[in-house]
């Protein structure tokens, strides 16, 4: 699209936290629904660009923190 903005929005990773900064941009920048100029994202949230362009974010599991299986107890008898 010719009119969307080159370089509309900054995401910075700040360790386990993600950064949206709008850069300015004419149309702007929103998180579920919400114009921003910059927020914190959480999983799950729907940012759009120049009112057409969306994206979502996803956070990869950490597999260290998946959810183990629980054993029977009768199995141990």
């Amino acid at each position: 699209d010719p009119a969307f903005a080159e370089q509309h929005a900054r995401v910075e990773v700040h360790g386990e936290r993600v950064l949206l900064r709008d850069l300015g941009s004419a149309d702007g920048t929103r998180v579920n629904g919400v114009a921003v100029r910059h927020c914190w994202l959480q999983a799950g949230d729907q940012v759009v660009f120049d009112g057409q362009h969306r994206f979502v974010l996803e956070v990869p599991q950490d597999p260290r923190r998946r959810s183990l299986p629980v054993e029977d107890d009768a199995s141990h008898e």
